[in-house]
């Protein structure tokens, strides 16, 4: 099983949307431009976030791992005039939620793994894409998918008999299709 070790995960808070992208190295300043590029550029500067565990203030809390408390980081939590604090070491509960969803996020790359013999990194890509997508269009909270209350709509799977059931050809193609292949 490929073990992916650099990832940041972000958790939306109200809504359990999750965002998993790859690093190039755990250094704050990897964590903060990916953060920036990735979270900041589509959703927007959080006024309050959380990373790295849950907080009912809706502070960012994140634990002590030097890409958190480094520099780089912290000084764009500033810069961008966001709330934050450390979760204590010796309390490991407050990182509860987004321990919780970053398990299930495991999980879940787990069975793609296992199902799809995920070798390289483009595979990698593929796989964290289709982990975040199960994750944020199944996982339901209030009766809506994270992906409906961010989105305002459910994502269209390529190709599913669901989407147009009058093209079950279209569905075909795209299970014959190589490139879907693993």
């Amino acid at each position: 099983m490929k073990a992916i070790e650099k990832v940041l995960c972000i958790v939306d808070h109200a809504t359990t949307f999750c965002m998993v992208n790859m690093l190039k190295d755990k250094s704050a300043a990897e964590v903060a431009a990916v953060f920036y590029d990735y979270w900041v550029a589509f959703a927007g500067v959080p006024q309050k976030l959380i990373v790295g565990s849950e907080d009912e203030s809706g502070q960012v809390v994140y634990d002590q791992g030097r890409e958190f408390i480094g520099g780089a980081f912290v000084d764009l939590l500033e810069k961008i005039d966001t709330a934050s604090r450390v979760t204590a070491l010796e309390s490991p509960w407050q990182a509860g939620g987004v321990e919780r969803r970053n398990g299930v996020f495991k999980e879940l790359w787990r069975r793609v793994v296992e199902d799809k013999s995920v070798r390289g990194t483009s595979q990698v890509k593929i796989a964290i894409a289709e982990v975040i997508q199960a994750k944020n269009s199944r996982t339901r909270r209030v009766g809506f998918a994270p992906q409906q209350l961010v989105l305002g709509f459910d994502v269209r799977l390529p190709a599913s008999a669901l989407n147009d059931p009058g093209d079950l050809a279209g569905h075909q193609r795209a299970l014959d299709d190589e490139t879907w292949a693993w």
